[in-house]
């Protein structure tokens, strides 16, 4: 997507659209890691949040993301990804997955 954008010389804001698309992704791909399906261990979870945290295309789109735009909660959880906290930001993922099964 990214290099589709460059080499049409679309706008920045196609860019900056990718980006954020990028970094909102986490949360699903977090939520996919607390499921309890899931059967590996919760180290391993966060070992594997980790890893998609040092990701340099995600280093890369959380270095641009805005978080001035965002409520509180999600400009905790999102700060914790952008400096790649992988245990706080797994933390606020278990305690979303708990809160949308009991809503």
């Amino acid at each position: 997507m990214e290099n589709f954008i460059k080499e049409n010389n679309l706008d920045e804001n196609f860019l900056e659209a990718l980006n954020n698309r990028i970094c909102i992704g986490v949360l699903g791909i977090g939520l996919n890691q607390c499921k309890k399906e899931n059967e590996i261990n919760t180290i391993n979870r966060v070992k594997n949040l980790k890893q998609v945290l040092n990701d340099s295309q995600m280093r890369k789109a959380y270095s641009n993301l805005e978080l001035k735009y965002f409520p509180v909660h999600w400009k905790i959880f999102y700060c914790f990804n952008k400096y790649r906290m992988a245990l706080p930001s797994y933390m606020m993922l278990k305690i979303m997955s708990i809160l949308r099964k009991k809503i």
